[in-house]
């Protein structure tokens, strides 16, 4: 069903989006001043 793979991949996305955000938050503040 391509309906569940096209679901399947976005959690799968979102999952990797928070992960990439949780991960590359702290080295925001370099980027600041």
């Amino acid at each position: 069903n391509g309906r569940q793979i096209y679901d399947d991949g976005n959690t799968e996305l979102e999952r990797l989006d928070e992960e990439l955000q949780l991960k590359y938050q702290s080295p925001d503040n370099f980027y600041v001043g």
